[in-house]
Order: structure tokens, then C-alpha cells, then sequence
């Protein structure tokens, strides 16, 4: 006899749930890798777009609690930014101040300042330290700006040791 040849109603409905059935390991298979590309579609049309500059003031946010709205700083506390010769001359101990904090207090000061090495990356850094020189400047304001690979110059010392 063959397969569905007088087989009553009840077979030929498990004959039809046997077949749905066996396509399920394809869909199970093919559900996920579809995502899979769709994600990666996604994201190249994502890294196609300009990016969106990062704003420096939006990150000095963190900063404003003991430096101030104004930069002024508090007295005893932490220091002032506005016209510090920290944000004049050698951009390389403004970029090191932000990535590695000031961890000594002075005499001066009684907070310390943390390092912003793993909070913030190098465009965040970057667009912080030259919006704190463009504002504030600082006796001596340096004329180069402060890029993203200026930061990340300073990361590789601090892990290798030396400049790449």
C-alpha cells in the first residue's frame, strides 16, 4: 500500500505536521543568520555616515562639579581652568592631566582629580581638552589643536611606554 493510499483522515494530518515539522531545523538555521547580516548591513550604513562631532562642552559636564560652570574651581577644593597656564602652551600635560587624573594633592588642594583614561575615549578627550583651551585659554595658548590622535599617542606610552 502506498503512503496516503486509504489511509484514513487522521494519517494524512500527521503526514502534513511530519512535513511542516521537518522544516524547521532549516528555519531554526536560517532565522539567525539572516539577523546576522541584517546587523551587519545595519552597521556599514552606520560607519558610512559622517560622523557626529562630540561636543566638549557636553563632556566638561564631568568636570564642572569641582572646576565649576564657570571654570573658576573652588577655593581650597580644586582649581581653576580659566586663563590656567594648564591650558596654555604643552598640549601633551593637558592630555596627560585628563587621561591620568592628579592623584597627589597638593598643598594647595584638597581634592584629587581622577583619570579619565577609561570613562572617556580619544575623541571625547580631545573635543574636552580643546574646548577647555578654546573657552578658557591660558597664558601661552597652544595653536595646534588637539586631536583624537594626540590622545591616543598618550594611551600607547601609557601602555608601552613609548610613542607609536
Amino acid at each position: 500500500m502506498t503512503p496516503g493510499a486509504g489511509s484514513s483522515p487522521d494519517s494524512a494530518v500527521d503526514d502534513a505536521k511530519n512535513r511542516r515539522r521537518s522544516g524547521w531545523p532549516l528555519v531554526a538555521f536560517l532565522a539567525p543568520l539572516a539577523l546576522a547580516v541584517m546587523s551587519v548591513l545595519v552597521l556599514r550604513s552606520h560607519a558610512d555616515a559622517p560622523a557626529q562631532p562630540v561636543d566638549g562642552r557636553a563632556i566638561y559636564a564631568r568636570c564642572q562639579g569641582c572646576h565649576g560652570v564657570d571654570g573658576r574651581g573652588i577655593a581650597g577644593y580644586a582649581p581653576t581652568l580659566a586663563q590656567s597656564p594648564m591650558l596654555g602652551g604643552d598640549k601633551d600635560v593637558l592630555i596627560q592631566r585628563i587621561l591620568l587624573g592628579n592623584a597627589g594633592r597638593s598643598g594647595q588642594w584638597s581634592s584629587v582629580m581622577p583619570g579619565f583614561a577609561a570613562q572617556l575615549d580619544n575623541d571625547e578627550i580631545a573635543a574636552v581638552a580643546q574646548w577647555l583651551v578654546t573657552t578658557w585659554g591660558g597664558t601661552g595658548q597652544s595653536a595646534d589643536p588637539i586631536s583624537p590622535d594626540d590622545v591616543a599617542q598618550h594611551r600607547a606610552l601609557l601602555v608601552t611606554g613609548t610613542r607609536p
